[in-house]
């Protein structure tokens, strides 16, 4: 009997179909694919996925165009609205603003406050050389301010920075709007004179 048996599990064996091996697929979370260096524990992400990725830290600079050879009143706007592209990785997420600076290569140290929107404020008023106003439909939208204020002079140029806590801001999708304000009255030598550069960690 117990050959009989022996012999059919040998058959059975034999004649089973071998089990396909399938590589273990690992689910984006909101949007980043799993790699080293970006773990963190156990978090829920926007859509509900349960991960452990963490997108670390952005930083973003754009060079408004600005009026040349030509005094700014203090309150107008430093070129037009910029959009700091993908400064959120995770759509939906928020982050805390680190640190903001401004570099101007005609060594202008006026005060600079960066007003930052989670959306885009296509009702207000952020035209280069203009008064910057907000419109009451934007106003929700008008998240936090970094007062640049903070300036070093160097033979080519000149940079501030805001000295202040970070800023937190929820951002619905992936880019941060912000408009530049003077509160100086700075000439600029160049259109291409100032730079703005947004450090920033996914919270």
């Amino acid at each position: 009997m117990k050959t009989i048996f022996a012999a059919l599990a040998v058959c059975f064996f034999a004649s089973a179909p071998a089990l396909a091996q399938t590589a273990l697929v690992v689910p984006a979370c909101g949007g980043q694919a799993l790699t080293a260096g970006n773990i963190k524990p156990l978090a829920q992400d926007g859509t509900g996925v349960l991960c452990t990725v963490s997108v670390g830290t952005t930083q973003v600079t754009a060079t408004p165009t600005v009026t040349a050879s030509s005094a700014y009143t203090a309150g107008n706007a430093v070129g037009g609205l910029v959009t700091l592209s993908t400064i959120n990785r995770q759509s939906g997420a928020s982050i805390y603003v680190q640190s903001v600076a401004v570099q101007s290569k005609s060594l202008q140290s006026s005060q600079i406050d960066v007003v930052f929107f989670n959306a885009n404020p296509s009702g207000s008023t952020c035209t280069d050389k203009t008064a910057f106003s907000v419109a009451t439909a934007d106003a929700a939208k008008m998240v936090g301010v970094a007062h640049v204020s903070d300036w070093t002079a160097s033979a080519l140029g000149s940079v501030g920075q805001m000295q202040q806590p970070p800023i937190g801001i929820a951002v619905p999708a992936t880019s941060l709007y912000a408009c530049l304000v003077t509160r100086g009255t700075p000439t600029y030598t160049s259109t291409s004179d100032i730079s703005l550069t947004v450090f920033s960690v996914l919270n």
